[in-house]
């Protein structure tokens, strides 16, 4: 059983005691970080975790100067992600430094009640020459299981859940503390929302 699964019953055949996160987070063996992330994908969001997701590649990420629009989101609220793209997209191949034709969506300061910054961006030569209310972020090194998303970017959620809340407690790996991002390749067509995309999961070596 997954996390959320063994949460959920949890929940249920306790429902009259009075319930933490750290509670709940630790009878599903993850982080209260990850616990929020997990209920949010089959829950808030409402999809079927993809059940077709293919095995990880691993790759040591390098060094990535990441620039563009940032917002702040919760579980309920991440549904406005898409518009936020659409407000990035026009600057997409006209961005100071930019590096190749490849777009990120990162996620990164996320705490524990499931709050999230997201940046739509690119690869950057370094952070000059950018506009001041722009989003600038630094990732170091790091190991990475990356995934591939082949399906329409409209089911992207069931693979960020098949990765929480199956692959994840499953893989006897362990989530690094560091961005975890998706990655828009050439093939990638905005437009159609077709092309296919990565997801790249920080992993500890």
């Amino acid at each position: 059983m997954n996390p959320v699964g063994r949460a959920l019953w949890y929940i249920e055949s306790h429902f009259s005691a009075e319930l933490s996160l750290e509670e709940i987070a630790t009878l599903g063996g993850v982080s209260r970080f990850h616990m929020t992330r997990a209920f949010s994908a089959p829950i808030k969001m409402d999809e079927t975790p993809n059940s077709k997701l293919q095995p990880p590649r691993f790759v040591d990420g390098k060094l990535l100067l990441i620039a563009g629009l940032g917002e702040r989101y919760d579980c309920d609220s991440s549904a406005a992600i898409p518009a936020q793209w659409q407000r990035f997209l026009p600057h997409f191949g006209r961005i100071p430094g930019q590096v190749g034709k490849v777009a990120y969506g990162v996620c990164c300061n996320g705490d524990d009640t499931g709050n999230f910054d997201y940046i739509c961006g690119v690869e950057v030569k370094d952070f000059s020459g950018l506009p001041h209310e722009w989003s600038r972020l630094r990732i170091p090194p790091q190991r990475y299981a990356v995934f591939a998303h082949e399906g329409h970017i409209s089911t992207i959620r069931g693979t960020w859940s098949a990765i929480w809340n199956e692959w994840l407690p499953n893989s006897g790996q362990q989530r690094a503390d560091a961005p975890d991002f998706e990655r828009y390749g050439e093939n990638f067509d905005s437009a159609s929302g077709s092309g296919g995309l990565e997801i790249w999961i920080p992993v500890k070596s």
